[in-house]
């Protein structure tokens, strides 16, 4: 297995695993091919953007975008999406990209990282795994604005 950087070439084959992954449980989200790629190449289009995808056998078997953020007097890093495909789940991939990441974050000096989840038992627990906190200083609050 190989973690490598995610480039512009690899958002469709990204934006694929990640409707299969967001489509289904927990999420059973309603994600299309066009919708998650414009998703997907919004994050990659930040100038603060990381990202890195691994793979086995030339496939691409999960992913990790996120950028930097100007905080105060530090640099803070968002993971905004984090996905493995079902076949390697409980494998720690995921793992395996957080743990990537911090090795590449600490050599740019950034020492916290957060993520926005769903409040699920299998997303919590790998969280809670790689040794992430909820932040009860902190409160995700949404207003609708209007329903369709």
């Amino acid at each position: 297995m190989h973690i490598k950087p995610i480039l512009e070439s690899h958002l469709y084959e990204i934006s694929n695993i990640y409707i299969q992954i967001f489509n289904n449980n927990p999420w059973n989200e309603k994600w299309t091919k066009d919708i998650a790629y414009k998703r997907l190449k919004m994050f990659y289009d930040s100038d603060q953007f990381i990202g890195t995808y691994i793979e086995t056998n030339n496939q691409i078997i999960g992913f990790l975008f996120g950028h930097k953020e100007y905080y105060s007097d530090s640099q803070i890093f968002l993971i905004d999406e984090i996905g493995v495909i079902k076949e390697y789940n409980n494998q720690k991939i995921g793992t395996k990209l957080i743990d990537n990441l911090i090795s590449n974050l600490k050599i740019i000096n950034i020492s916290q990282m957060y993520a926005i989840t769903t409040r699920d038992n299998s997303t919590n627990l790998f969280y809670e795994k790689n040794n992430f906190q909820i932040d009860n200083d902190t409160v995700l609050v949404k207003r609708i604005i209007w329903y369709f």
